[in-house]
């Protein structure tokens, strides 16, 4: 894998069942004018086809912490925050963290 810019200490891969992102987008009030349940689940398609490689080249290398982003906001920035904190204290200031969002 071609390296560009700064080598992630750690990834997060916010982790949904394709059934709850769908609902989610379907459901969500600012929606695209193109939010049908077919485009929502080719744009999820591309959307993994580009990203998961990429999650498993960092989880190949230990740098993944998955996030199980079913549940509150408050439940998965919990989990965040924990990611968050273990690294500085791990690293302190040093942390190159990456976080990548879907937008679809």
């Amino acid at each position: 894998m071609e390296k560009i810019g700064a080598e992630p200490d750690v990834v997060l891969f916010f982790d949904v069942p394709e059934d709850k992102m769908v609902k989610r987008v379907l459901s969500r009030n600012q929606g695209r004018i193109d939010d049908n349940i077919d485009t929502v689940k080719k744009r999820l398609e591309v959307f993994a086809a580009l990203n998961l490689p990429i999650i498993k080249h960092y989880s190949e290398l230990g740098k993944v912490q998955k996030i199980n982003a079913v549940g509150t906001t408050d439940e998965i920035f919990d989990q965040v925050r924990a990611v968050f904190a273990a690294y500085e204290a791990k690293f302190d200031d040093s942390v190159h963290i990456v976080v990548q969002k879907a937008i679809i």
